[in-house]
């Protein structure tokens, strides 16, 4: 019986042995792949490693990157990586982070259509990657509050009448906001009430505008009669992205009349809208413009709905001809000489000219 005993313990020994080497040899594994991991870790996160990332040429997976979270077509993802190629662009994930190499990169792609035939449509497509893009990255740049606001900036609000007035911040407070009411504010009637919640629409540099409440604290008169509305601040945001066209300011003479609109044979057996321009002209200003519309200033109080035809310049040399449709209208000053707003969709425009607007708004040159 003892001798049995002690082969058995002569043959468990060895398989403890290796039983217990073989968890040393495991962890020591482990240990080392913990360094290994570590060590990569740290050089991924080293200033030389992310350089080279940045830095490195664009990919196809780069792109496709970037596409995803931007929502571009796949049309649009095609021709970001040709650019990015032609170009010689660096890794465009990290790229898009900076607006001035991007404007570069596509201010030298459209020099480069500029100077081939027959691109105007890749023009389009190139100015509606470009906004995408740029909303891309605008969404990182979203605001919670109206404290961040900077003053000049312009609110839009609209009286119980459906009037539209431009209120201007004068300065911007930790407790309030100061906005200086239109000289022709209408006290009477479009004053809103102390204590009332107003609501206001508002747009940034970025292109993202916001609708937001604000309540009214009081009013105050400053020495040159300017009436100042003070209001409490706002956290309660909502940004809009109706827009799928960037617009600028212009503020441009223009020419405008009504229009007849007749149906004619387009040689396919259908009939399609026809436009021509009554002769009797009338002056305004064409406020902001994009390349799916306008916004005109008028002392003629002219009903949504109607044909308009407009006749401008946006480079004080040619003459731009368009057909549109107003789609509404505001009244922004009262009497004795009240003043109109028209929002105009452009529904006739040449792709040339179109271009020529996105190239404005982009400050691109040929």
């Amino acid at each position: 019986m003892r001798n049995d005993g002690m082969l058995i313990e002569n043959r468990q020994s060895p398989v403890i042995f290796i039983v217990a080497l073989s968890v040393v040899v495991f962890a020591l594994i482990l240990v080392v792949i913990r360094i290994i991991l570590l060590h990569f870790k740290k050089l991924r996160e080293s200033s030389e490693y992310l350089e080279k990332i940045k830095n490195r040429p664009t990919s196809a997976k780069d792109v496709a990157h970037v596409a995803r979270k931007a929502g571009l077509s796949k049309s649009e993802q095609a021709m970001l990586l040709e650019i990015c190629k032609r170009h010689k662009a660096r890794n465009i994930e990290y790229l898009l982070r900076d607006e001035i190499e991007v404007d570069g990169l596509f201010a030298s792609e459209y020099e480069y259509l500029c100077s081939q035939e027959n691109m105007e449509p890749k023009k389009t497509e190139l100015f509606s990657l470009r906004y995408k893009l740029e909303k891309h990255h605008n969404n990182a740049l979203l605001i919670n509050s109206t404290h961040t606001l900077k003053e000049g900036q312009e609110f839009i609000y609209k009286d119980a009448n459906k009037n539209e007035w431009r209120l201007t911040l004068i300065k911007n407070t930790a407790q309030a906001l100061l906005l200086k009411l239109p000289k022709f504010f209408d006290i009477r009637q479009a004053m809103p009430d102390r204590l009332s919640k107003i609501k206001v629409m508002f747009s940034l540099q970025s292109g993202i505008s916001y609708y937001t409440a604000l309540r009214v604290i009081r009013t105050s008169t400053l020495a040159d009669n300017t009436i100042i509305l003070i209001t409490a601040h706002s956290t309660q945001l909502k940004a809009m992205q109706r827009r799928l066209t960037k617009r600028m300011e212009l503020n441009k003479p223009c020419q405008f009349s009504a229009v007849t609109l007749s149906q004619v044979s387009n040689g396919k057996h259908k009939k399609v809208p026809s436009f021509e321009p009554l002769p009797k002209r009338y002056d305004g200003i064409v406020q902001d413009i994009s390349s799916s519309g306008c916004r005109l200033k008028t002392h003629l109080p002219i009903s949504q709905g109607q044909n308009i035809y407009l006749e401008f310049s946006i480079d004080d040399i040619h003459t731009e001809k368009v057909y549109g449709l107003i789609v509404m209208t505001t009244q922004t000053e009262g009497p004795p000489d009240p003043v109109y707003i028209l929002h105009i969709q452009f529904i006739e425009i040449d792709l040339s000219m179109r271009n020529k607007i996105y190239a404005l708004i982009y400050d691109y040159i040929a």
